[in-house]
């Protein structure tokens, strides 16, 4: 451009809108924060987010993006997220999504029969059940995942029972890029396409050390990968093999269920526990 100019703004337009963002995937920095011990306020808190991620479009109940339209408007913000919210010099500066332990959502374990499990530790339980073949039903940041281990033969073949599919494959969340060369082959145009914000299922050739479920990707040489893209997702393979699979929890041709009481009713009969949090 050869020059730059600021006009005053006019009235004479044919049509106006406000942009309604996209959920992006937790960046480096606050999943740093989730596994800093020193941060007391977000140490292991999957909800942790900033002006760069986080949900955006799944939370927003009317435009523009500002949070009082937002489902997390209904936590208001403790003390030190307010000093947070209003330091320029902060990465939470202005963010809608800030939250933490203290004055966020939080998740909670229930069994099948949608009892509440006592215990602090719902993740760690849950990633450690998942490892052993149990089905759980975790709400995540757009609806509801069916997950299990993706080396359980058993559970995998559950799951397939569950959602009417005979064939067709599921895909699987790996911890992190190393995890996932170890059971198939990645270029670089790949790697740069599972690592970016949007953490995409990406199709991959199986490897020639292919140890996942045979019942994963039946008769197939590919299989879909994706990267976690929440704190959630991230802890949750911390505490088993590193690998699991994740599918929607809907019934063919079904809208997707956002809420918990239809979340049990729907589920209960068919998966093991459930990992379900209070933000709408």
């Amino acid at each position: 451009y050869d020059k730059f100019l600021i006009y005053p703004s006019s009235n004479n337009r044919k049509f106006s809108f406000s942009m309604i963002p996209p959920d992006i995937s937790i960046c480096n920095e606050c999943l740093a924060d989730i596994y800093n011990e020193n941060d007391k306020r977000r140490f292991q808190y999957p909800f942790t987010s900033c002006t760069q991620c986080g949900p955006r479009y799944t939370i927003l109940k009317r435009t523009p993006y500002d949070r009082d339209g937002l489902s997390i408007s209904n936590f208001p913000l403790c003390d030190e997220c307010i000093l947070e919210y209003n330091s320029p010099n902060d990465k939470r500066f202005h963010s809608e999504t800030i939250c933490c332990k203290n004055c966020g959502p939080n998740y909670f374990l229930v069994d099948k029969k949608g009892s509440n499990i006592n215990t602090t530790k719902q993740l760690s339980l849950i990633s450690k059940l998942i490892g052993e073949g149990s089905i759980v039903a975790v709400k995540g940041i757009g609806g509801f995942h069916l997950i299990t281990s993706a080396f359980n033969y058993e559970s995998i073949s559950k799951l397939r029972s569950i959602k009417h599919r005979k064939n067709k494959p599921f895909a699987v969340m790996a911890k992190d890029i190393d995890t996932v060369r170890s059971f198939a082959n990645l270029n670089s145009e790949e790697e740069k396409v599972l690592k970016s914000y949007i953490k995409p299922i990406a199709l991959l050739s199986k490897g020639e050390n292919y140890s996942l479920s045979s019942l994963l990707a039946p008769n197939l040489h590919s299989i879909g990968v994706m990267l976690p893209y929440s704190g959630l997702h991230n802890l949750l393979l911390d505490n088993n093999d590193s690998i699991m699979v994740v599918t929607s929890a809907n019934s063919k041709n079904q809208p997707i269920i956002t809420d918990n009481s239809e979340a049990v009713n729907t589920l209960c009969n068919s998966v093991d526990y459930f990992l379900l949090h209070n933000l709408d």
